[in-house]
């Protein structure tokens, strides 16, 4: 379609700012609306309409605005004046100049601005094709000269993109902005990485329900947390207090922001993330059967199922063979029947006091001695780190003796990854220094779980009896209806405290006569 030859009576102001800063602290909307009306009052316009299209930089199909002003062009009879202050406001590249100037053409509009004369003629159309060049040029310009600035950053230790969830930015004293951690979910961060290290969380999905269910940390609207998300958050090395951008080849160094996590802790995360693919958790698992998967089939040693049943007084909790052959399929066993057994089981499982007081001795005792270690490990560290370097010399004086691209690509290659290794090294030898003084602590919380694993089972929710089944039981168990369970299979910690109860040699001394002296046996003399 031809542009309209006739001289239009009627104007629209087209208005657009590119970032949600411009929007917020800024006029420029309302700046180039007033430059328009003025330009439109001149030319004896009528402004019937003004759109405008906030913080918006992308693609053309992405102005909402301008789809909006086409839709109202659509349905007019009469030509129409387009109105824009600045041919950087309407595109700032030529194939989108052309294709919004080729648009507002096909609908019988003339496209005007107060700052440059847009028509036919060849003299017009070079001017306009001149300026949208020199719009993109700025563009490109701004775009780069941000990057520039931005890498430089990062070349400092400043994190300069989206702050990760547990972080957030405040003004840096010495200007710019600097990640702190944010609480309470940089916290819960700290814990999803320790307790996926440490085995508490065997899968992603266990990350998530906890997350899910820890109040704080920021969730979908139907408070869900992706698996992509959690993947994510166990491979960013930013939470270690260091930082690289692979992208810009900006290798691993220390950032200017307080770490969550040590650089052991992030490494053994990584190292279960590489392991083989295991089955994953049940997303079927309730509280109200949190036996499910755990609780076998007697007779064909599969998981029982569970569901609710619908009788005459009501509903009634089943745990289910579902196996087709079994000779079981199809049988139901209370859950107060199964659950009832499996808590006498729990209860029997406590040790004695001088048992967890000896266990708990040997331990500390063993952890000192580990701490003694530590010496041994930093050395091993620095000396590991001395080797690297020696290996990059190596690489650099190959570097600089050959002239073949292949080689020279190859030499790079492996200088970045000894430079990624030593920093590494390094921030390994830099937290040996800071021993975890909580040990002591924690082995409190953890022989409290050993001394009455039912406590933590009858008070806990869902998470903490997925965990008391995770850290009491070596396997699955089978369950009888007419025998209740089988031979429990129990973890080390509870199979050795069972056999040490279980002897009769004066291994320990009865409790009530005299505190123990020593975190060794006390030897007797033969009768």
């Amino acid at each position: 379609m031809t542009r309209n030859k006739h001289h239009p009576s009627k104007a629209v102001i087209y208005c657009r700012v590119s970032s949600e800063r411009q929007v917020k602290e800024g006029d420029g909307l309302n700046s180039q609306e007033t430059r328009c009306r003025e330009f439109a009052k001149a030319k004896g316009y009528n402004v019937v309409k003004v759109f405008k299209d906030k913080a918006i930089s992308g693609s053309l199909t992405e102005r909402p605005a301008m789809k909006e002003m086409f839709a109202f062009l659509d349905t007019q009879k009469e030509s129409y004046a387009v109105i824009i202050d600045d041919i950087s406001r309407l595109a700032r590249g030529m194939e989108a100049f052309v294709q919004l100037t080729t648009a507002i053409y096909a609908r019988s509009a003339l496209l005007m601005s107060p700052t440059m004369a847009f028509g036919d003629s060849s003299n017009e159309k070079l001017i306009g094709n001149i300026l949208a060049s020199v719009a993109a040029y700025q563009r490109e310009a701004n775009i780069e000269q941000v990057k520039n600035r931005q890498k430089a950053r990062i070349l400092a230790g400043y994190w300069v993109f989206c702050p990760p969830v547990g972080y957030k930015y405040v003004k840096d004293t010495h200007g710019g902005k600097l990640l702190v951690k944010d609480e309470p979910v940089a916290s819960i961060v700290a814990d999803v990485f320790e307790g996926f290290a440490s085995g508490r969380f065997e899968h992603q999905m266990d990350v998530a329900r906890f997350l899910e269910k820890s109040g704080a940390f920021p969730t979908d609207k139907k408070g869900h947390v992706h698996s992509s998300r959690i993947k994510d958050l166990l491979t960013r090395i930013i939470y270690t207090g260091y930082i690289e951008y692979q992208k810009w080849e900006i290798s691993l160094r220390p950032g200017r922001h307080e770490a969550i996590i040590d650089m052991r802790t992030f490494d053994r995360v990584q190292e279960k993330l590489g392991l083989r693919a295991k089955a994953p958790a049940r997303k079927d698992i309730r509280d109200d059967f949190p036996l499910r998967g755990f609780v076998l089939c007697s007779s064909c040693h599969e998981p029982l199922t569970a569901s609710w049943s619908t009788g005459r007084s009501g509903k009634h909790p089943y745990y289910r063979c579902k196996t087709k052959g079994c000779d079981l399929y199809g049988k139901s066993f209370p859950r107060d029947q199964v659950e009832q057994e499996f808590e006498g089981l729990l209860k029997k499982m406590a040790p004695s006091e001088a048992v967890l007081d000896l266990t708990r001795d040997v331990v500390l005792e063993t952890w000192k001695q580990k701490k003694s270690e530590y010496t041994g490990e930093i050395t091993d560290l620095d000396r590991k780190k001395k080797e690297t370097d020696q290996q990059i010399q190596v690489f650099m004086a190959r570097l600089l003796e050959t002239e073949n691209r292949s080689m020279i690509q190859l030499y790079e290659g492996h200088i970045q990854e000894l430079e990624r290794k030593r920093t590494m090294l390094s921030a390994q030898a830099k937290q040996m220094y800071t021993i975890d003084t909580r040990f002591e602590a924690a082995v409190g919380t953890v022989f409290d779980f050993i001394g009455n694993p039912h406590q933590l089972w009858h008070t806990g929710d869902l998470e903490d009896r997925r965990l008391v089944l995770k850290l009491a039981f070596a396997q699955r168990m089978p369950f009888a209806k007419e025998t209740g369970f089988g031979t429990a299979q129990y973890s080390l910690p509870f199979k050795v405290m069972g056999d040490l109860s279980r002897q009769n040699s004066g291994l320990v001394e009865p409790s009530g006569i005299e505190p123990p002296t020593s975190c060794m046996p006390c030897k007797r003399s033969p009768s």
